[in-house]
């Protein structure tokens, strides 16, 4: 959380950020939202989400929202050469 904070208040130029398990994600959520910086984070399926910005109003559970989608809402995306994770 730290490191986001002081990328911040350096004005580093960042325009999203992507993490894993992270202890208090809604601090860090908070932070990103209010900086207006995008953001993935990697929660439980009970985690409760409201979207922002412009586009559809989206809220509930991780997993109701996931179970709500569409097939064809998804789009598969590579963290790159190597890695061991992968959203289906």
């Amino acid at each position: 959380m730290q490191i986001i904070k002081r990328a911040l208040a350096a004005n580093v130029p960042f325009a999203w950020v992507a993490a894993d398990t992270l202890y208090g994600v809604g601090e860090v959520e908070q932070v990103l939202r209010r900086a207006g910086r995008g953001y993935v984070l990697g929660v439980t399926g009970a985690h409760r989400f409201h979207s922002w910005g412009k586009g559809k109003l989206i809220a509930g559970s991780a997993e109701e929202i996931a179970a709500s989608r569409a097939a064809a809402d998804w789009q598969r995306l590579s963290a790159g050469a190597g890695t061991r994770c992968c959203l289906e």
